[in-house]
């Protein structure tokens, strides 16, 4: 019997997926390891590609075929991923596995990568109208940290809460946005909670990028939740 080859297999199973992406896919890609502390997998073979989501160091990832200096993979959708950065188990690019597709990342690995990302930049000083690492104001930490993990939103604080959905105070996960206000006037100050009843925002001229309760604040307004 001829054996298969493996565009001809790697066609049927793409075209399976699509019509039956709920089903727990047993992989028959080669299965390659993350040898970095995160991996950023993109709609493009490209570093100006959008980001999907994020891998951590030792996590496991279907890889389809490669081209040039990036991987095609399979993570539950389909991305690309840097070639460097990927421990390939065999010499051969289109190597079989039959080892499934393990630690695909769930919401909580989406959350926990904004957080990480808001706190490499506490310490920044309050800049009214900032919107980058040499100083921010409340919104513009926000738009900058999810632009950096793959989200695009609006500047201004009152209309980030138009993004997302909203949750209640008492479920409030980290990466969720916390908005600010007082009796009718407009939202006037964001930050991302964090966990534990605390959420990182950029206050107020003078002082700098911190993390503190949100139960310090008496103008709690409402949270929305832009990761899903």
């Amino acid at each position: 019997m001829k054996k298969q080859s493996f565009p001809t297999l790697a066609l049927f199973i793409t075209l399976f997926c699509s019509v039956v992406f709920s089903c727990v896919l047993a992989s028959a890609y080669t299965v390659g390891t993350v040898n970095v502390d995160m991996l950023n997998v993109r709609a493009t073979a490209s570093v100006d590609g959008e980001v999907l989501v994020s891998l951590k160091q030792g996590s496991q990832i279907a890889l389809i075929e490669r081209t040039g200096d990036w991987y095609k993979v399979n993570i539950g959708i389909f991305g690309f991923v840097h070639a460097d950065y990927v421990n390939d188990p065999s010499d051969n690019d289109y190597a079989v596995s039959e080892a499934p597709v393990q630690d695909v990342p769930t919401v909580s690995d989406k959350q926990n990568m904004i957080v990480e990302t808001a706190k490499q930049y506490l310490g920044v000083r309050y800049v009214y109208g900032g919107t980058s690492p040499s100083g921010f104001d409340c919104s513009g930490l926000v738009q900058y940290v999810y632009r950096q993990c793959g989200y695009r939103l609006n500047r201004v604080a009152a209309d980030q809460a138009s993004h997302g959905y909203a949750v209640d105070k008492s479920a409030l996960e980290p990466g969720d946005l916390v908005f600010f206000k007082r009796g009718g006037a407009a939202i006037h100050h964001v930050g991302i909670y964090v966990g534990d009843g605390q959420y990182i925002h950029a206050p107020y001229t003078g002082t700098v990028v911190k993390i503190q309760p949100l139960s310090s604040r008496s103008d709690y307004y409402c949270a929305r939740r832009i990761v899903d």
